[in-house]
């Protein structure tokens, strides 16, 4: 997959290192102006979500939960590709 964006924004990514071996598990969320949300497992996307203007800023909390904010105002929080919560800030 090519991503093709303007800007993108990367939340988070994980290494595991296991046992007597070196295992990589990568994990990463990625934003763009297509407003799109991508979260990919090594080079495979596993989780695509659609929002409603340009993902400006992603934000890695606890465990597989991010927070995000939208060129529109809107700010919330995703676990995984489940949205828990959002709001729409009005700035004037």
């Amino acid at each position: 997959m090519t991503l093709v964006a303007k800007s993108l924004n990367i939340a988070y990514f994980k290494i595991k290192v296991m046992h007597d071996f070196t295992y990589f598990e990568f994990q990463m969320v990625v934003g763009s102006d297509d407003y799109d949300i991508r979260i990919f497992k090594g080079d495979e996307l596993i989780g695509e979500i659609t929002e409603t203007d340009a993902v400006n800023l992603l934000v890695p909390l606890q465990g597989n939960l991010f927070a995000y904010a939208l060129a529109n105002g809107t700010i919330g929080v995703y676990e995984r590709t489940q949205r828990l919560w959002r709001i729409k800030v009005i700035i004037s």
